[in-house]
C-alpha cells in the first residue's frame, strides 16, 4: 500500500513539472510576450508592469519569440528561457529588461541553442547567469549586461562554444566572470566592437575581461575599439586573451581599444595563432604588480611555435613589461615570431610594418623593459619610439632583452628609431549635430592612431577615446554649447590645438533634408526626407501655417507668376519642441497654361455666400475642378460648352481656386467661399 502512495506521488510529481514548464508546439507562431501569458499555461504571468517568468520556457525550432515594444521581464530563480533553434529578436523603440524575480537571487542561464538566430537591440541583462551561444547566430546593439553570475552553462556573461556572436555599442560591467568566454578548443568567431567593459571577473579569479578561443576556420575574430577598464583591487583580471591550446587555428584582429588598470593588457596564448594589434592603447596593466606572473602591455606565449603577430602604431605605456615575447623556455628550440616594425623591406612586400609603437614608463624593480624577447626567433622591430630621453642606439639598447643579453635569445632590430613629431596635427572635418532625444553626435576625422579627447564648453567629457565618433547626452538642452575634440599625441607634441563646433539649444527634433519644390503658374509640388522620429511636418510661408501633413510631400494650389522665385518653410514636429525652419524655393515656370489673370473665365457671384456659382467662359471647356490651398481637388465635374453651376453650400468658408481645362490648357482663377 505505501509502495502504491509512493508510486502515485511520484507520477503527479512529475506531471506537476511537466506541467511546469511550457514548450510552444513548433508551429511556425511569432510569440510575443503578451501571447505566451495567454498560452503557458501559468508559465508566463502579467504582473502589473511586469512580465514574469516562473517556469522554463523553450521557444521551439519552427516558432519564434518577438519584441518590439518597451517591456520589463523577471525570470524566477534558476528559470531557463531556451531559444532552441529559434529566431529571438527583442528592438524595442526605447529599452527592454530582464533581471531577477527577487533580490539576491539569480535566474538561470539563457540559453541559445543550435539553428538559433538572435537580434537583440537597446535591452538590459542583469542578475541572470549570462547567455550561452551554442552554434548560433548572435546578434547585439546597444544592450547591457551587468552582474551576472556564472553558472555550468555560461562561464561569462556571453559564454559560447561554436557560432558567431557580434556584440556592437554595449556595456558590461560587475560581471562575477568574463564579459566574453569561449573555449581554448572550440570554434567561435566574435566581432566585439565600440563596447564598454568595467570591473568583470569580480570574484578576481585569474581570467581576462574578454576571454576568446578560436574562430571558424576561414573568419576573424574582431575586438575593435573598445574600452576595457579594470579594478585596481582585482590583481588577477586580465584585459583581453585570444588563445587556441590544442592546436585549432585562429585569426584576430585587435584595434583600437583602451585597455587600463588590468593584471595585463593583450596576450595571445597556444600554438596556430595569427594577429593583428594594432593602434591600441595598453595603459597602467600592473594591478598584481608581480613581474614573474604577468603585467605585460603585450604577450605572447608559444612555447611550440607557430604563432604570429603584426604589432603596429600601439601606444604602450605604465605595465610590468612593454611587450614579452615567451617561447619553449627549456630548450630554446621554438617560440611566437612577431613584427613589431619592418622599414628595411619595400611598401609592398607583405612584411612591410611601419611600426610606429610607443613605449614610455613600462618596467619593475627599478629597470625599464620595453620589449623582451624571451625567445628564439630574431624579431624586428624597427621605426617604434622608446621610452629613454633620446633615440640613440646605447639608450635604446638599454630597454630591450635580446641575444645582447642572452645567447639563447633571438636579435631583436631595433634601428631606425620612430622620431615623435613636435606638433599634433589637430582633427579636420569636425561635425555636431543633434538627433531626436537631444543627443550630439560628433564625428570627425584624423590621420594617425592617436586617441582623442573631447571637450564641451571647456570641459573635458571623455579622454582617450580612439574612435573617430562620440555621442554626448549630458547636457543641458535649454542653452547653447560648445564641443570641441583634440589629438592626444605623445611628447613632446602633446595635445593638438582643438577645433571647435557651436550649436544652439536643442530642440529635440531634426530639421528636414533635402528641401526642394517644383513651382508652375497653378501649383507647387513641396517634397523632404524624412525623419527618423517625426510625427509629422509644417509646411509654412512666411511664417504663416499652411498645413501639417504626415507625408514628406505637398501640393499647393496657387496663382503664381512665371519667373518670380517663391519660397516656403517646413519645420519637423516630433512632439516637443520643433526643428528649425528649412527652406525649399523654387521659379515658377509656366510652360502649357495660360496667363490666370486674364478674363478667360468669369466667376459668379464671388465671393460666394451660399448655394451655386457659375463659371462662365469664353470657349468650350472640358472639365472644372475646385481646389482648397492644400491642393486637394473638393470638386470636380466633367462639362461640354462654355458654361456650368456648382454647389459650394457644403464647402467651409476660406480660399478655393477653380481651375479649368480645355484642349487649349489650363486657367486658374482664385474664389472665396464667405457665408455671411
Amino acid at each position: 500500500m505505501k509502495k502504491n502512495i509512493f508510486l502515485l506521488a511520484l507520477i503527479f510529481f512529475i506531471l506537476g513539472a511537466i506541467r511546469a514548464q511550457y514548450v510552444t508546439p513548433n508551429t511556425g507562431m511569432k510569440y510575443s510576450f503578451n501571447e505566451l501569458v495567454t498560452n503557458s499555461s501559468g508559465a508566463v504571468v502579467k504582473e502589473g508592469v511586469f512580465f514574469v517568468i516562473k517556469n522554463d520556457v523553450t521557444i521551439s525550432p519552427l516558432d519564434s519569440l518577438v519584441v518590439t515594444e518597451d517591456i520589463s521581464v523577471k525570470i524566477f530563480a534558476d528559470k531557463i528561457l531556451t531559444i532552441n533553434g529559434a529566431y529571438w529578436e527583442v528592438t524595442p523603440p526605447t529599452q527592454a529588461t530582464f533581471t531577477h524575480y527577487a533580490t539576491g537571487e539569480y535566474y538561470a542561464t539563457i540559453r541559445v541553442e543550435e539553428g538559433s538566430f538572435v537580434r537583440l537591440n537597446k535591452t538590459t541583462f542583469t542578475y541572470g547567469s549570462g547567455i550561452r551561444v551554442i552554434n548560433a547566430d548572435f546578434e547585439m546593439d546597444d544592450c547591457t549586461m551587468n552582474y551576472h553570475n556564472y553558472s555550468s552553462q555560461a562561464s561569462g556573461a556571453i559564454s559560447t562554444t561554436t557560432g558567431k556572436v557580434t556584440v556592437n555599442n554595449s556595456t558590461f560591467k560587475n560581471n562575477v566572470r568574463s564579459a566574453f568566454n569561449s573555449g581554448a578548443n572550440t570554434q567561435c568567431t566574435f566581432e566585439i566592437t565600440n563596447c564598454y567593459l568595467e570591473n568583470n571577473v569580480t570574484e578576481n579569479s585569474n581570467r581576462p575581461q574578454i576571454n576568446i578561443g578560436p574562430c571558424k576556420t576561414g573568419e576573424v575574430s574582431k575586438i575593435v575599439n573598445n574600452t576595457i577598464i579594470g579594478n585596481r583591487e582585482s590583481t588577477m583580471v586580465g584585459g583581453i586573451s585570444t588563445s587556441s591550446l590544442l592546436g585549432v587555428f585562429t585569426a584576430s584582429f585587435i584595434e583600437g581599444n583602451l585597455v587600463k588598470d588590468n593584471r595585463y593588457g593583450i596576450t595571445l596564448t597556444g600554438s596556430n595563432i595569427n594577429s593583428t594589434i594594432k593602434g591600441n592603447i595598453l595603459q597602467d596593466n600592473n594591478t598584481q604588480n608581480s613581474p614573474n606572473l604577468g603585467g605585460s602591455g603585450i604577450n605572447i606565449t608559444a612555447s611550440s611555435g607557430n604563432v604570429h603577430a603584426i604589432i603596429t602604431g600601439n601606444i604602450i605605456s605604465g605595465n610590468l613589461w612593454g611587450i614579452t615575447l615567451v617561447g619553449n623556455t627549456s630548450t630554446f628550440a621554438t617560440g611566437p615570431t612577431a613584427n613589431i616594425g619592418n622599414i628595411s623591406v619595400p611598401e609592398n612586400d607583405p612584411e612591410y610594418n611601419i611600426g610606429k609603437n610607443i613605449f614610455f614608463n613600462n618596467g619593475n624593480e627599478g629597470e625599464l623593459y620595453d620589449l623582451y624577447n624571451n625567445n628564439p626567433n630574431d624579431i624586428m622591430a624597427q621605426n617604434n619610439n622608446w621610452g629613454v630621453p633620446e633615440q640613440t642606439e646605447e639608450l635604446i639598447r638599454t630597454v630591450i632583452r635580446d641575444k645582447f643579453n642572452n645567447p639563447n635569445y633571438g636579435t631583436v632590430t631595433y634601428m631606425p628609431p620612430y622620431i615623435l613629431p613636435e606638433v599634433c596635427d589637430p582633427i579636420t572635418n569636425l561635425s555636431v549635430s543633434y538627433t531626436v532625444g537631444c543627443k550630439a553626435e560628433l564625428t570627425w576625422e584624423a590621420s594617425g592612431e592617436n586617441p582623442f579627447n573631447i571637450y564641451r564648453d571647456g570641459d573635458l567629457i571623455a579622454e582617450k577615446e580612439m574612435a573617430t565618433y562620440f555621442t554626448d547626452e549630458d547636457f543641458d538642452q535649454t542653452l547653447p554649447h560648445t564641443w570641441a575634440v583634440t589629438v592626444v599625441c605623445p611628447e613632446p607634441a602633446g595635445e593638438s590645438e582643438p577645433v571647435e563646433k557651436i550649436l544652439s539649444y536643442c530642440s529635440g527634433c531634426p530639421s528636414v533634408t533635402g528641401a526642394s519644390v517644383v513651382v508652375t503658374c497653378v501649383s507647387a509640388h513641396i517634397s523632404w526626407t524624412s525623419v527618423s522620429g517625426a510625427i509629422g511636418y509644417k509646411v509654412l510661408s512666411g511664417g504663416e501655417l499652411l498645413a501639417i501633413v504626415a507625408a514628406t510631400e505637398i501640393m499647393l494650389t496657387g496663382l503664381f507668376e512665371d519667373g518670380v522665385s517663391y519660397t516656403w518653410e517646413i519645420v519637423t514636429v516630433c512632439g516637443g519642441a520643433d526643428s528649425s525652419p528649412v527652406c525649399a524655393t523654387g521659379i515658377a515656370h509656366c510652360e502649357g497654361i495660360r496667363n490666370t489673370e486674364t478674363n478667360t473665365f468669369t466667376i459668379l457671384p464671388n465671393p460666394a455666400q451660399s448655394g451655386d456659382i457659375t463659371i462662365k467662359a469664353g470657349a468650350d471647356f472640358n472639365t472644372v475642378e475646385v481646389l482648397n490651398l492644400l491642393g486637394q481637388t473638393v470638386i470636380s465635374q466633367q462639362v461640354f460648352g462654355t458654361e456650368v453651376k456648382l454647389d459650394v453650400s457644403y464647402l467651409n468658408n476660406g480660399i478655393y481656386f477653380v481651375r479649368i481645362t480645355s484642349e487649349k490648357g489650363d486657367c486658374v482663377k482664385k474664389f472665396v467661399k464667405k457665408e455671411r
